[in-house]
Parts: structure tokens; sequence; C-alpha cells
């Protein structure tokens, strides 16, 4: 009798603890398939995050190019014309930048040929790019007129400040050559009904003149520069940049200048 209580005794203590080593094992488990989960949900989230950071370092930066002018529009006249530096400037910079496959590079139209500043603001919207450089150039009445003038979306745009930063590194890239390139805004104040003032403010100025600005500026949905590269009027002006050498020279400026604002090393 007290042997059969003694088993008894000892299978109700052996119980349990069997119970206990299954619960054990059944947590082990529960937490080896959260873990699994977790490893699983972590491979993924490194999988996409790696391949995002991929894409955004690999990107390519859309740079629309404007030649002002073109075709049967020669702009102002002088020396040569305005379509003709233009054009050519755009040719050297839009090849510069066709070699480096940091960059897709578009046109507002080809050169030999102009658009109006709608038909050209329309392009740029449907193309959707991520920057937009017109370049022109300007007579002066006065032969002795020199200068670069680059001009920035207005402070009140929403993209003045990428717009200025591309203008600002333009400047720096061409000062280097003993240039005397400025950079600001280009404001039309009325004085009567279809009469227009131009209105020039430094980039320091950021009040709000509540005036138009250039309407390419105006009807581009994308940053824009616009910079004045001659004076087709000034000897000097031609001379050292309405040439073979002259594009390419201004070209490699234009481009020194979008690498450094768009392009991390």
């Amino acid at each position: 009798m007290s042997e059969n209580n003694t088993n008894r005794k000892t299978e109700k203590e052996t119980e349990p603890n069997d119970q206990k080593i299954q619960r054990q094992i059944s947590q082990k488990k529960v937490l080896i398939a959260i873990l699994a989960i977790a490893i699983i949900f972590s491979s993924v989230f490194l999988i996409r995050h790696f391949m995002t950071s991929a894409k955004t370092v690999g990107k390519q930066i859309t740079v629309e190019l404007d030649a002002a002018f073109g075709g049967d529009q020669p702009g102002d006249e002088g020396i040569i014309t305005a379509a003709e530096y233009n054009e050519k400037t755009v040719d050297a910079l839009e090849l510069l930048l066709k070699k480096d496959g940091n960059f897709k590079v578009l046109r507002t139209h080809e050169a030999g040929t102009a658009g109006s500043v709608d038909q050209r603001a329309e392009k740029i919207n449907a193309d959707k790019p991520d920057v937009v450089l017109c370049i022109r150039s300007e007579g002066s009445r006065n032969a002795e007129e020199s200068g670069m003038k680059i001009y920035a979306n207005v402070p009140t745009s929403p993209y003045h400040d990428q717009s200025l930063a591309l203008a600002d590194q333009i400047k720096a890239s061409f000062t280097e050559d003993v240039w005397t390139p400025s950079v600001g805004y280009l404001y039309y104040r009325p004085v009567k009904s279809n009469t227009f003032q131009i209105h020039y403010a430094d980039e320091a100025d950021l009040k709000d003149y509540g005036e138009e600005t250039l309407r390419l500026m105006q009807q581009c949905d994308a940053p824009v520069v616009v910079s004045t590269g001659i004076h087709v009027t000034n000897q000097s002006d031609v001379d050292t940049w309405a040439s073979e050498n002259g594009y390419k020279k201004a070209a490699k400026q234009y481009y020194a200048a979008l690498k450094a604002v768009y392009v991390t090393d």
C-alpha cells in the first residue's frame, strides 16, 4: 500500500514538470517564430532602404536648356545676333551634359528654331525638369555696356532657393575668369497702361515688390535661372565669348556650376 502511494505521488509530482517543459518548448517556438518574422521584415526593410538609397544617389538630374530666340527670331542684333550666341553656347553645354551620366538633357526648342515664351513654358511644364537654364544675350545703344547678369526666381517664388543656389554657383564659376557677373531679380514696374520700367534688385533684396518678373519664370513649374551672358553690341564681349573656344569655355563653366549644385561625389 505504501509502495503504490509512493508511485502515485511520484507520478503526480512529475506531471507538472512535463507540462512546464512543454510550456517552455511552446514559448521557445513562439519566440523563434516572432524572431524569424522580425528578421524577415528587417531584411525587407533594409533591402528596400538600400534600393531606395541607390536610386536616390543614381538619380539623373533633368536639365532643360533654353536658348532665347533662334530660327527667324534673331533677338538683339549687334556684332553678332543674340540667337547666334545663345544657340551655340547651349549646343556646347548640351554636349558636355550628355557625356555626364548624372544628367538628362532636354531643350525647349531645337537649334535653328524659335519658340514663343508660352510655347517654351508649356514644353517645360510637360517635361517636368529639375531645373531650367535659359541662356540669352542682349544689346545696348551704349557699345561700352558689358558684363554678365544672372537672374534667379524672385524671393516670393516657391523655387527661389533652388534657383538662387544655381545662380550663385554660375556667378562663382564665371568670376574665376576676371568677369563681372551679378546675381539678382528682374522686375517690371508698371508706369502706366501697358508701359513698364525694368526694375533690378540685388539678390540680397528679398522684399516682396508685387511686380511682374520674367514671363518664363512666372509660367514655369520648376526652378529657372536666366543667364544673360554677353552684350552682342560690345566688341570685347564678342571677342571673348562669341567664338568656338568662347562657346566651349562658357559651356564648361555652366557645366561646372550645375555639377557643383546637383552632383554629390
